[in-house]
């Protein structure tokens, strides 16, 4: 059985509002959802992925949200039904998250007052 996932990509892409939109899954296939990042994995990357990789988190939790108003519009909602995608929001959270927390990491271990405060802006307006 193939299973479908989201590639990451960090291309520039012009497909407009339909990015903020879930693809359906083929009829019968399971979509495949990976863990939320690990703040050690994070430690890891260098300073520019994790400020690549907080947009790519970034454009997903947009999308997630997009799909739970349309949920919460089409008055599934009142109906009872739960939304699907929830868990996948979550996992997007925890790691934009640990991002910040990495972030914050860093820039504590400078010697320069200054660059520290600097970074600590930057990472406040995330």
């Amino acid at each position: 059985m193939l299973l479908q996932h989201r590639g990451v990509c960090t291309a520039p892409s012009l497909r407009g509002l339909e990015e903020f939109f879930d693809r359906p899954a083929p009829d019968g296939e399971k979509v495949f959802v990976g863990r939320a990042w690990q703040a050690r994995d994070l430690r890891i990357k260098s300073w520019d992925d994790l400020h690549k990789l907080w947009y790519v988190l970034l454009k997903e939790r947009n999308l997630l949200l997009s799909d739970r108003d349309v949920w919460i519009r089409d008055g599934r909602k009142a109906q009872g039904q739960s939304w699907d995608k929830a868990h996948r929001l979550q996992k997007v959270k925890k790691s934009m998250c640990r991002i910040k927390g990495v972030m914050w990491e860093r820039a504590r271990s400078l010697d320069d007052p200054a660059e520290t405060q600097r970074l600590k802006d930057f990472i406040d307006a995330l």
